[in-house]
């Protein structure tokens, strides 16, 4: 119901006379100042827009306004102007462009200049202040809330889709230098957190499986992949790695996990002969010290077996 003689907030539509571009507004600051829509506008307040607001000010006559709606409470105007405006930021009759719940700009106001590093300073110590849990306020979450039920169910912007070379090119270039996580190291907290948001949650690939063309596609990528090829670990990289498995394997919960997996699984008539192939090379090896690995290998893998 339209009051505009009761203090209340309101919301409003401005016209520029000469081309008939319109404006729609809120605002609520005047029922602090004890004014109604009618006392407040055109007289004390002329509107939000940076394109009118200026003109109206100075000119009142070049323009026509409307109360549109009065509300009861602040928060009961902000949301029908957010309605409102993701109906008019795409129509070219509206000035609403930099508005709540987007902002367009035809030409970008950062195109062809740089962030000093002085700025990207002050940018990055903002965004992690603002990040802290102490500070992130209710209006914060409830607009993280509305962002994500927007973006459930829906497909990826990129799906089906895949970067040309010369943009790979460009974020490969970008990201060349960048040792932002170099040294990270995550808080028992962090690892928690990460811990729990995948728990419950099946895997990407469960019930799926690789096309025949994705396999070629796969294995042609990897082939010739020379990255670790002569590369040794050290004895403190083979003790990390040796204690890392006796700690998985002697935990009763992560064998049982392993022997439910397995169960009822049964080996292909190709992989025994491949397995068979191997035990044969195996004992086929005339160094001793290569025996030695290689039955070492053999018992752990039995012990595996066993598990």
């Amino acid at each position: 119901m339209l009051e505009t003689n009761k203090i209340k907030p309101y919301c409003y539509i401005l016209k520029r006379v000469k081309d008939n571009m319109k404006y729609f507004g809120v605002r609520w600051a005047n029922v602090r100042y004890n004014r109604t829509p009618i006392e407040d506008f055109g007289i004390f307040y002329f509107s939000s827009s940076t394109v009118f607001k200026k003109d109206f000010k100075q000119n009142p006559e070049k323009f026509t306004f409307e109360i549109t709606n009065t509300f009861e409470s602040k928060d009961e105007a902000i949301e029908f102007e957010h309605k409102k405006n993701t109906k008019y930021l795409h129509d070219k009759g509206w000035a609403n462009k930099n508005a709540y719940p987007a902002i367009f700009n035809e030409i970008p106001p950062m195109l062809g200049k740089k962030h000093s590093d002085a700025n990207k300073l002050k940018m990055s110590i903002a965004s992690k202040e603002r990040a802290k849990p102490e500070n992130v306020t209710a209006q914060m979450k409830a607009g993280f809330k509305k962002i994500a039920e927007h973006h459930k169910g829906k497909p990826s912007g990129m799906l089906g889709k895949n970067q040309s070379k010369e943009v790979r090119g460009r974020m490969s270039k970008s990201s060349m230098g960048n040792k932002s996580n170099t040294g990270r190291k995550f808080t028992e907290i962090h690892k928690k957190n990460i811990s729990k948001g995948g728990m419950g949650k099946p895997g990407t690939m469960t019930g799926k499986k690789h096309s025949k063309e994705a396999l070629i596609k796969m294995s042609a990528v990897h082939k010739g992949n020379k990255h670790n090829l002569g590369n040794k670990a050290s004895e403190e990289t083979k003790l990390k790695m040796s204690l890392a498995q006796k700690k998985r394997f002697s935990n009763i919960n992560e064998r049982s996990k392993i022997s439910v997996a397995t169960l009822g699984r049964k080996t292909s008539d190709e992989t025994k002969l491949k397995m068979s192939i191997a035990q044969k090379k195996i004992f086929s090896l005339k160094s001793k010290s290569e025996i030695d690995v290689a039955m070492e290998e053999l018992r752990y893998r039995k012990f595996k077996k066993q598990i």
